[in-house]
């Protein structure tokens, strides 16, 4: 061919400087540097040349005490970040190169040139400012990280699939009113999430979006918002989302409005005795379909 593509790296040293050709030919592309059969690797630091046009997925997987990663401004396609960054759980910064046209960095997280898509957050980094005109969280930025806390300015419109998706060290976040969206498996295996906010109406959402999430996981929203009443039923609040019930809706103002309701359980027969629940405190119910009082 007339490129060279890097498919593993087999040296010792921790600070990995790849050249810009090779045998007089230009290094484009990173498959990989991680050998398959590595049970140990070292490499702390790389150095990428400014020939290098595109970064795989999994390029970097698995190389574990990777602290950080300059992007050149040649590159111009990067295969899935998240998977191109698989198992960096040391990465706390992704730095891109100004003159680059694909790509830009901001707070140490990878986005799109326009700064309207964010792309990756690095695995290794505990607290994350999402930088203010960001649009679309992009597939799971967030998944696997060592994410605590998260900022998501207003102005964000959707969250795509799986963004906090095994982020486990995620205890609370706050959806902006400005979120219409959010994909599939969102906070899918978030372990330690308890808290939800949503500072706007019920965004559209895919499903398993609180699967295997801790069931004390409290949903919160604020009073007077819409898209969270069942459908026949003006004033009843809803355990929501409906795919993953039981869950606990708490509104983020004191109400003295009571709501009386009556359930029949999932798989089960009859209707179960009305309950009154207050819409300013926490309530939670078993797996069922609502009735409308």
């Amino acid at each position: 061919g007339d490129s060279i593509w890097i498919r593993s790296y087999k040296g010792s040293e921790g600070d990995v400087v790849i050249p810009s050709y090779i045998e007089n030919l230009p290094v484009r592309r990173i498959d990989g540097l991680r050998p398959d059969d590595a049970t140990e690797f070292n490499v702390e630091s790389v150095t990428l040349p400014d020939t290098l046009q595109a970064i795989a997925q999994f390029a970097f997987y698995g190389c574990d005490k990777l602290a950080n990663i300059q992007i050149p401004a040649s590159v111009n396609y990067i295969q899935e970040a998240y998977l191109a960054f698989y198992g960096c759980s040391s990465l706390k910064a992704i730095d891109v190169a100004s003159g680059n046209g694909e790509y830009r960095s901001a707070n140490g997280c990878l986005l799109s040139k326009d700064g309207k898509t964010f792309l990756l957050a690095p695995p290794g980094l505990a607290e994350v400012s999402v930088p203010a005109g960001v649009k679309v969280i992009e597939d799971n930025a967030f998944s696997d990280g060592k994410v605590a806390s998260v900022f998501i300015p207003e102005g964000v419109e959707e969250l795509h699939f799986g963004v906090f998706a095994g982020a486990r060290e995620l205890t609370d976040v706050t959806i902006p009113s400005t979120v219409k969206k959010l994909g599939k498996s969102v906070f899918w295996k978030a372990s330690s999430l308890k808290a939800v906010r949503f500072m706007g109406d019920a965004p559209e959402y895919g499903s398993s979006l609180y699967e295997d999430t801790p069931a004390s996981l409290v949903t919160y929203v604020t009073q007077g918002s819409t898209g969270w009443l069942e459908s026949g039923s003006s004033e009843l609040p809803y355990v929501w989302p409906l795919d993953d019930s039981p869950r606990a809706i708490r509104f983020a103002e004191e109400s003295p409005a009571f709501y009386t309701i009556s359930y029949l359980p999932n798989g089960g027969s009859g209707v179960m005795p009305s309950q009154a629940f207050g819409a300013g405190r926490v309530w939670k119910l078993p797996p069922c379909t609502l009735k409308p009082p």
